[in-house]
């Protein structure tokens, strides 16, 4: 009787089990896609976001560079000037 018993609750084990691996997907392996799915589009978004982040970050050290690249060179041209000036000078107490 035992034996029996124990191969009929292992039969129906089997069955169950069977069953469970349809063809079609219980709301658990549904849910578990969809939240694949979502974890996925977070993580696109964010390396998206990254890269913008970097191009931004490049950007504006190119344009910071432009600026002291001009700044130098009025600086320059301001320390020509003074010099001319100061020559012009030199030139007329002489």
């Amino acid at each position: 009787m035992r034996i029996s018993l124990l191969l009929g609750s292992a039969l129906a084990l089997a069955l169950a089990v069977g069953a469970g691996c349809g063809g079609e997907e219980g709301p658990a392996e549904q849910a578990g896609q969809q939240m694949d799915e979502a974890m996925e589009g977070m993580q696109e978004g964010i390396d998206e976001m990254a890269d913008d982040t970097g191009e931004a970050m490049d950007d504006m050290g190119d344009t910071m560079e432009d600026h002291l690249d001009d700044a130098g060179e009025a600086m320059d041209d301001a320390a020509d000037d003074l010099e001319d000036t100061a020559n012009d000078l030199e030139e007329e107490i002489e």
